[in-house]
């Protein structure tokens, strides 16, 4: 049998790889591939808020949204260190949702950085349709244009992204992405990149129904499977997702026959500033490439 010293000794040198591990996230500095250096932590604090419903009272019920919100969740955890991921399951109603979200409004700093993300139903108009919801009645719909929007506008953190994964859920966005007036090679192009608020919105689709299952992958939806390939394949300490979103794009658009096109786009409404974007950092590869470099075995040569 294992000793109890020795389980405490275990459980502490856990509590220390995982405070070192937070230290190194804070204080490591990083170099991008244009040259820029910066502190991890001067990009604040990642949350999450994962919003799926799949069991409908009126509606058909859908089959992928919780195992599309757990992987992305696990990924942006484990991977893209965010601080929480929390899962919302099934809310039945405007209300309940609306409370969820103005927890979350009252916890953020301005620094801070948050992604919600949605999956389930959808309906023309701009609605999310929630577990309660009726097919002729607004019951248990929620107007992401007077509802969503105006949470958004509300919150104090600096940068939010919103991601739909619904029919009709074009109606969040506007025609394309402002163009962002940054120089990419500006050897502080992300540090000013992060000082332009956000509010943006990735779309599963237009103006129009899109898949729950994907042909290639039925576990998951055709969006889903795009989106968690573009966060598993990344090579890159730091990006922001207009670099990355045509990539989500693509792979919803070769599995679909082109019947369904995601969209990238600002909030209207939520005082947004021209050109911000959301920026991710792949901080487990931060990490690790800072340990490996505090393993190096150097070696001096003198030459005569």
């Amino acid at each position: 049998m294992i000793s109890k010293a020795l389980i405490l000794l275990m459980v502490l040198i856990s509590f220390l790889f995982a405070d070192d591990y937070r230290t190194i996230q804070r204080n490591t500095s990083i170099t991008t591939n244009n040259g820029e250096s910066h502190k991890v932590g001067d990009f604040g604090n990642y949350y999450a808020l994962l919003i799926y419903v799949e069991d409908y009272k009126h509606l058909n019920n859908l089959t992928t949204p919780k195992k599309d919100v757990e992987a992305i969740a696990k990924i942006l955890k484990n991977r893209y260190g965010f601080l929480e991921s929390k899962i919302i399951p099934n809310p039945k109603n405007s209300d309940e949702l609306l409370d969820i979200l103005d927890d979350f409004r009252n916890k953020l700093n301005k620094n801070d950085n948050l992604l919600i993300y949605y999956a389930g139903h959808g309906s023309k108009g701009g609605y999310w349709q929630l577990s309660n919801a009726k097919k002729n009645k607004r019951v248990g719909w929620i107007s992401t244009k007077e509802a969503i929007n105006k949470t958004l506008k509300k919150m104090r953190s600096q940068h939010i992204l919103v991601i739909a994964d619904s029919c009709y859920s074009g109606e969040l966005t506007r025609s394309g992405v402002d163009e962002n007036m940054l120089d990419p090679e500006d050897k502080e192009y992300y540090s000013k990149l992060y000082e332009i608020k956000s509010r943006n919105v990735l779309t599963s689709g237009g103006f129009e129904p899109v898949l729950d299952k994907d042909p290639t992958n039925s576990n998951h939806s055709v969006f889903a499977n795009g989106l968690l390939e573009m966060l598993k394949s990344n090579n890159r300490l730091i990006f922001s997702l207009e670099e990355k979103y045509k990539s989500v794009e693509e792979y919803v658009e070769q599995n679909t026959n082109k019947k369904q096109t995601p969209l990238y786009s600002h909030v209207q409404g939520t005082g947004y500033e021209k050109g911000g974007d959301f920026i991710f950092l792949d901080k487990k590869s931060i990490f690790q490439k800072r340990k490996n470099e505090k393993n190096k075995l150097y070696s001096l040569t003198i030459k005569r």
